[in-house]
């Protein structure tokens, strides 16, 4: 298959480094890393073995005139940041001859990227718009240096399917459904170490990870710590209140939760999940020291924004969002 990675960050680079084993690959990310990883290609350490891999590398301002683009792509995997998904995939939009064809599949933080994605396909000149599935990982991937992603921890396995668009004007191209799309992905991504699997609850799985994310990534960047090291009264406290708060949205939005209560979902956070990843340093916080803009309007700032459409009070999710703001300020 010729698969496109685009925003090969950590996430994406191991993603395509893994499948260009057995694959044709295209990672598109930005400067020392994309340089690095066409020299010499891509090394991937951690808890998941040593390895290393030659997928091909394109510098994202590069894309438009990669020979790559000379042949049909059959999967574009959009892992950038939020702040970048429309950018993103307008980019893909303008460049890829047959924008229609691939089957399109983002991994990232935060919510309302799928909705941002449908309304570039929308605003484009599409006779038909593309398949477009999400994906959810909680396993843990930073970038040591140019050239090399080391995958830190493991939260449980990913997951690929398919959630309805809020407003659908195209119908999709494809005669398949987009179940068995998910299907194939997964079946293509178990080549690999990395743990993908179908789910048919993919909205529920989003959710999931956006409440781990509201609760940890924006206090262990505030702390500057690891999430095991936000296991004290005061942290947990806001914890607490965060997740009344992102619950109260969820049951106003009909949102299908794997979990009944606050509480319920807060003794799964601390019995379960920081443990899992309790040595995993906040990807918010790394955004922060280089200058990069924070996903936090895609987590806490979801929850605020969406709340406020509601009549709902969000005080302390909004309070994280103003906290993270002032403190990336400071690197700017």
């Amino acid at each position: 298959m010729r698969i496109l990675v685009m925003g090969a960050g950590s996430v994406g680079s191991a993603i395509g480094g893994y499948l260009s084993k057995n694959h044709d690959v295209l990672l598109v990310g930005r400067g020392a890393h994309m340089e690095a990883v066409g020299r010499q290609g891509l090394s991937i350490q951690g808890i998941l073995g040593s390895s290393h891999h030659k997928p091909l590398a394109c510098d994202e301002v590069d894309l438009g005139g990669h020979t790559f683009l000379a042949k049909p792509v059959d999967v574009i995997f959009l892992t950038v940041k939020s702040p970048s998904t429309v950018a993103a995939a307008h980019k893909l939009l303008e460049v890829l001859p047959d924008p229609v064809g691939p089957i399109w599949v983002h991994i990232q933080n935060g919510m309302g990227n799928y909705e941002a994605i449908q309304e570039a396909f929308r605003s484009s000149d599409l006779k038909s718009r593309p398949l477009l599935l999400s994906g959810m990982t909680i396993t843990g991937y930073e970038i040591p240096e140019p050239g090399s992603v080391n995958i830190t921890v493991y939260g449980g396995p990913g997951k690929i399917g398919s959630i309805a668009a809020r407003a659908d004007s195209l119908k999709p191209h494809v005669s398949g459904s987009a179940d068995d799309s998910a299907k194939e992905l997964v079946e293509l991504l178990s080549e690999t170490p990395l743990v993908f699997e179908y789910t048919d609850q993919m909205i529920s799985y989003l959710w999931a990870k956006l409440l781990y994310n509201c609760c940890l990534n924006p206090l262990g960047a505030l702390l500057k710590v690891p999430y095991g090291k936000l296991r004290v009264s005061p942290a947990l406290d806001l914890m607490k209140d965060i997740l009344t708060e992102a619950f109260s949205l969820a049951r106003e939005e009909q949102v299908p939760l794997f979990w009944a209560s606050p509480e319920e979902y807060f003794e799964h956070l601390l019995g379960t999940l920081i443990p899992a990843t309790a040595l995993h340093e906040p990807s918010m916080l790394a955004d922060m020291e280089k200058g990069r803009p924070t996903e936090i309007l895609a987590m806490n700032g979801f929850i605020a924004e969406r709340s406020k459409i509601h009549g709902l009070e969000s005080p302390v999710n909004s309070t994280i969002v103003r906290l993270i703001q002032s403190a990336s300020m400071k690197n700017t």
